[in-house]
């Protein structure tokens, strides 16, 4: 599963090269791992103290970031792009790492921690470390609408679908065509048994291009016409799907 994560193409070229120049930066196979992974696989690096090693190769980052002439704003931006990119194939390994990179650039940067939370759920199926990192996300950038959507698809999909909508409806208030926003408001909807809004949304998504299916539209239709009340016994035609 991929949740949206290509959003930013945050690029500085100058500031590739310091990806290139520590690429692998990590702790040695014998230093100890936190929940299974190596440290430089943990957010954050498990804010813990780092092994020698590690630390050398994160003074050098930070110092080669200031000699591109490039803010570390800028170089964090890239290692987040170049984390959104390994994410985007599967390579979770290279991914945290870059996020771990660009936390060590810029700290302050949201996208660093919506990384994070993307990670903890794909990767480990950890729902409450994800929400955590999420919150922090939404907290540093609470007008971004893709960060809006995936934060609301973890609730909506960890039985949390009233804490969703609202998500989903600020990032229809930022940006009316953002991918996806739709689905999670009619799954948020429909979990909700709230068949007003499941359909009014439903006919919002069809227009702005999200995968809405007429047999769905139809059915929630009928439900309305008949005046029936939408209950988890109502079976329903093709109920969106998320990006896979």
């Amino acid at each position: 599963m991929t949740i949206l994560q290509k959003l930013f193409r945050l690029g500085c070229a100058a500031a590739l090269a310091i990806l290139v120049a520590y690429p692998n930066a990590r702790a040695d196979e014998g230093d100890p791992a936190v929940e299974g992974h190596p440290l430089d696989q943990i957010p954050m690096y498990g804010e813990g103290r780092l092994p020698e090693e590690l630390q050398k190769a994160n003074r050098e980052l930070v110092r080669d970031a200031y000699k591109t002439g490039a803010s570390l704003t800028s170089a964090s931006n890239t290692a987040i792009d170049e984390g959104w990119e390994a994410l985007s194939t599967g390579d979770t390994k290279t991914a945290i790492r870059r996020f771990n990179q660009a936390w060590l650039l810029d700290r302050r940067n949201g996208a660093v921690y919506w990384g994070f939370g993307v990670v903890l759920y794909e990767r480990d199926s950890d729902v409450k470390g994800a929400l955590k990192m999420l919150r922090r996300a939404h907290r540093l950038q609470p007008q971004n609408p893709y960060l809006l959507v995936d934060y609301g698809r973890v609730l909506e999909e960890n039985g949390k679908a009233h804490e969703a909508a609202p998500l989903f409806l600020d990032a229809v208030s930022i940006d009316a065509n953002t991918k996806y926003v739709y689905v999670g408001l009619v799954r948020a909807y429909l979990k909700s048994y709230d068949l007003e809004n499941a359909l009014l949304f439903a006919f919002e998504g069809k227009d702005h291009g999200d995968p809405i299916s007429d047999e769905l539209i139809a059915a929630l239709e009928d439900l309305s016409k008949s005046g029936a009340v939408l209950t988890a016994e109502v079976k329903l035609p093709a109920v969106p799907e998320w990006a896979q």
